[in-house]
């Protein structure tokens, strides 16, 4: 007979960072059906590295936006003739 054991449940933080990594796995498989619809075995490391760039540019899109204009303003126009 047990007499009033109280259970406490323990959280650890072990494996925390799996779930993460479960969805950017699934996001990468996503991205690779959606952008590439066939993928050979060959050219993986380069999918992988396309992403790799994609998801780390991910939050600069205003900056790469306003720097391509500065640049292009800051050029110096060539004459064309017809």
């Amino acid at each position: 007979m047990i007499n009033n054991v109280q259970f406490i449940q323990v959280i650890k933080q072990i494996g925390i960072n799996l779930d993460q990594l479960h969805k950017q796995i699934m996001q990468f498989k996503n991205w690779l059906r959606g952008t590439h619809q066939k993928c050979a075995s060959e050219y993986l490391f380069a999918y992988v590295h396309e992403y790799e760039y994609r998801f780390n540019k991910r939050n600069m899109r205003k900056w790469l936006a306003n720097s391509s204009i500065l640049s292009n303003c800051q050029t110096r126009l060539l004459p064309f003739t017809i």
